[in-house]
């Protein structure tokens, strides 16, 4: 080969090689900049509060209330439903529990979710357009899953027509904390 073809290979081989490398860069994941770069476990903090309407009260009672997890592995449980109420409930649990609970919060997209969930998305015609909106009334369970990493706080409303990854996460704190994760009486 001669010179000037090798010079002309080599610039050829250079610029493939800065392009590959810019289209591998392309398919890494950009970090979220909705999150911080680190926090301390003792500025972690996820919380459940949960209320029972219409099906959920009554009898005997109106099932409502509030878990809360630290990122030091600290799980409580507040019964605020109607009397009799359980007893107050605190536990530890293994850190990489908790921070496998993070995890799967970072990785439903948590702080890009909606503030608040309430009917389910629908699309009706009106003539020659298609309106979008919300359908439902809520008598069922609500729930209200906030979650704290350092100064960033997001509170989500669960009531209808939620992503299904919300209720994972949702259940996944119940499963935790909630009253059917603490000895029976």
């Amino acid at each position: 080969m001669s010179p000037r073809r090798m010079g002309v290979a080599s610039v050829i081989a250079l610029f493939v090689g800065v392009a590959v490398a810019g289209v591998s860069a392309d398919f890494q994941s950009a970090p979220n900049p909705s999150l911080p770069n680190s926090v301390e476990l003792s500025e972690v903090e996820i919380r459940l509060t949960h209320r029972a309407y219409g099906g959920g009260c009554g009898v005997p009672r109106c099932i409502e209330y509030n878990v809360r997890i630290t990122g030091n592995g600290v799980v409580e449980y507040e019964d605020i439903g109607g009397e009799p109420r359980d007893p107050f409930q605190r536990r530890n649990v293994d850190v990489g529990e908790v921070v496998a609970l993070v995890d799967a919060f970072v990785r439903a997209r948590f702080f890009e979710a909606n503030a608040r969930y309430t009917g389910n998305p629908v699309a009706r015609r009106e003539g020659d357009s298609i309106r979008f909106g919300a359908s439902g009334g809520a008598d069922g369970p609500e729930s209200d899953l906030t979650l704290r990493l350092g100064n960033q706080t997001k509170t989500v409303h669960l009531s209808m027509g939620f992503p299904d990854e919300l209720g994972r996460l949702r259940d996944l704190v119940d499963k935790m904390g909630g009253p059917r994760a603490w000895p029976q009486k």
